[in-house]
């Protein structure tokens, strides 16, 4: 949760439950130098620790359809966020991690 937390102070004004980026600018800086959407990665993270502390499958799989609805936003997003900011491919080239740290994890959940 703290890596949620700390995204959702790093946006500041910029924080909007909408696919659509804000005119504040796109943000790479903190946490955001590290991965793309941090707000998420803090979510799953929180989701996967409890589905395990609980023991729960049920909750695990919840968690993996979460992730799903997730990224699919966050491509859904990022699309917008270049029609608005083409300079972003090149934060996306930087920070390949979408909800990871791009050399923590294998490339498929990076991406």
């Amino acid at each position: 949760l703290g890596v949620t937390l700390i995204s959702l102070v790093d946006l500041g004004d910029s924080l909007s439950p909408w696919p659509v980026p804000s005119d504040n600018g796109i943000k790479t800086s903190g946490i955001y130098a590290e991965i793309r959407h941090p707000t998420y990665a803090g979510l799953i993270a929180a989701c996967i620790g409890i589905s395990i502390i609980s023991g729960s499958a049920t909750r695990l799989l919840l968690t993996f359809a979460l992730f799903s609805l997730l990224n699919t936003k966050a491509e859904k997003e990022e699309v917008e966020i270049l029609k608005k900011y083409p300079d972003y491919a090149d934060y996306q080239k930087k920070v390949k991690g979408r909800f990871f740290p791009d050399d923590l994890v294998p490339d498929f959940l990076s991406k």
